[in-house]
């Protein structure tokens, strides 16, 4: 009986999602984009700016497995479109995204199809996308510009290995096409590291390496925090009030009413134990899981990619921010 009234509750959702999206009429203009890696904060500031009236959030439509109208069109996990690029399937597929003509279970997940139906505005959360950003916003006009959070990439190597299970025990080398550039379209950038990919011997490693290979170019950009919001999660977790409204501010939006009860607490994907004991203990979670010798060879894999937006140091180093950074008191980097 509870299998049968579970399929049928599936099946009623999925009915109410498919009528929502054939009535849907966002204007992709309109939507609120939120780029960053896995494990890179994202789920904490789109609950924060879910708090923005009449919002919907569109949860992680990049997901190749979940998400059939991006896969079917070759579209690859994190895929690269060079900005003067012209690929007319993928900017249709962006089109129907944010107009809200892709629904399903998965990207409804966080906001159901009765809050889509009164939603005036789509808030899109992106963990796959941040190489896009320049194409993106060549192929839309956005009113509001995207927000890219870029964390720490030793503290989100760290959140990837204990939030998600990488290919067994078995060493990079042994990984099923590491080392070759991905497949599809637009592929070239990545073709002058693959040599350097195969000497890699740990999954932290490689993991850096992902993180150079589809973020640098975007934080690299002449229009890095310009056409787009550039947002550091260490800045962010130290100043939460200071940092959303500079969005705010770029967005000629008032602050949503009742966030700031909300900005100390841990997202849904987040260990609360951990954020609970304090902004420090929330930076320095990664120090505590890399030894000395596994930082040393995370720190030679910013060195090939020339990585001058952090070190081997908690916080993002002065060129990586426009705005003043936020510092920690030297007692808490003990």
């Amino acid at each position: 009986m509870r299998s049968y009234l579970r399929r049928a509750r599936q099946h009623y959702t999925d009915l109410q999602l498919r009528r929502t999206a054939r009535r849907n009429n966002f204007r992709p203009e309109d939507a609120l984009l939120v780029f960053s890696d896995p494990r890179g904060g994202s789920t904490w500031i789109t609950e924060l700016l879910h708090r923005i009236p009449r919002t919907a959030i569109v949860w992680e439509p990049l997901h190749l497995r979940k998400v059939p109208a991006f896969r079917d069109i070759g579209f690859q996990w994190r895929q690269h479109i060079p900005q003067d690029a012209t690929w007319e399937e993928t900017h249709d597929a962006f089109e129907q995204l944010l107009s809200g003509k892709i629904m399903n279970p998965w990207t409804c997940q966080k906001s159901g199809w009765r809050e889509f139906a009164q939603a005036e505005r789509l808030l899109v959360k992106f963990v796959r996308g941040n190489a896009l950003l320049p194409w993106l916003t060549d192929q839309f006009a956005f009113r509001r510009p995207p927000i890219l959070l870029v964390r720490h990439p030793f503290a989100v190597a760290a959140s990837q290995l204990l939030y998600f299970q990488f290919r067994g025990n078995k060493p990079p080398s042994q990984w099923r096409g590491f080392g070759s550039p991905p497949v599809g379209r637009f592929n070239d950038a990545y073709h002058e590291h693959a040599d350097f990919l195969q000497t890699l011997e740990t999954t932290e490693e490689v993991l850096l390496a992902q993180w150079c290979q589809t973020t640098l170019p975007t934080l690299r950009h002449p229009d890095n925090d310009k056409r787009w919001i550039t947002v550091h999660y260490e800045h962010l977790l130290l100043n939460p009030a200071d940092n959303l409204e500079r969005i705010m501010s770029r967005w000629n939006t008032s602050m949503p009413a009742g966030i700031e009860h909300q900005l100390r607490q841990a997202s849904a994907t987040t260990n609360e134990a951990t954020f609970l004991q304090g902004v420090e203990a929330q930076l320095q979670k990664w120090q505590k899981q890399f030894s000395s010798e596994q930082v040393a060879r995370m720190k030679a894999v910013l060195e090939y990619f020339e990585v001058e937006f952090y070190d081997d140091g908690l916080m993002p180093l002065a060129s990586a921010s426009r705005p003043s950074a936020p510092t920690l008191e030297p007692a808490v980097l003990v």
